[in-house]
């Protein structure tokens, strides 16, 4: 299982009200998972797009 899906589940996990009250953090969390998983799928070869992903 790779590290950002693991986060997504733990951040889906956190029940939705508290997520609510929290939205400005909830938004930047996802955005950062979100970058990540870019990170995960870029080739292997294309280490500047990872390290710009990261």
């Amino acid at each position: 299982m790779s590290a950002s899906t693991e986060l997504r589940r733990r951040f889906r996990a956190i029940p939705r009200d508290i997520r609510d009250q929290h939205q400005d953090f909830a938004i930047r969390v996802w955005r950062g998972i979100s970058w990540l998983e870019r990170a995960e799928s870029t080739a292997d070869d294309d280490l500047e797009g990872r390290f710009l992903a990261l």
